[in-house]
């Protein structure tokens, strides 16, 4: 898996950091010249595609008091959109703090059936109360099935 900046929708390949856009270029310029070897380009292009289709924009604002802002800074290593995305990638690798029952890794989260997708472990809320049911992981497109 190679370097991916999501947030500036960039991969590293062969020590810069290329935009789809600088990728699809230089294969276009490879073909151009008549170089076919463009399989590595392509396969970064592809990885930086697929990283962007399963990646999810969040644009909010949150609002906190002086002192947890400062506590955040000195958390996150003091640059306020690497301290919220640590933040954020925190509490969604602690599961968001939702109790889960480790035998079956389902939870109850206000009524609603959550279990944990097998594959990237993300909480998926159960779209019904039907069983057997299959449905999509919405984070990683895994194929889950509840018997339960």
């Amino acid at each position: 898996m190679s370097d991916i900046r999501l947030e500036e929708a960039k991969i590293k390949f062969q020590g810069d950091w290329l935009s789809a856009q600088d990728l699809s270029e230089q294969i276009r310029r490879k073909l151009d010249a008549g170089d076919h070897r463009v399989a590595r380009i392509a396969a970064a292009l592809e990885e930086l595609s697929i990283a962007m289709e399963n990646s999810h924009t969040l644009a909010e604002k949150v609002v906190v008091t002086k002192k947890e802002y400062e506590k955040l800074i000195e958390m996150g290593g003091g640059e306020d959109q690497a301290s919220v995305r640590k933040a954020v990638l925190a509490y969604i690798e602690d599961q968001g703090a939702v109790p889960l029952d480790n035998a079956s890794g389902r939870a109850q989260q206000g009524g609603d059936s959550v279990i944990k997708c097998t594959k990237c472990k993300a909480l998926i809320e159960v779209p019904s109360d039907k069983r057997p049911i299959v449905f999509d992981c919405p984070v990683c497109g895994a194929n889950c099935r509840l018997t339960l």
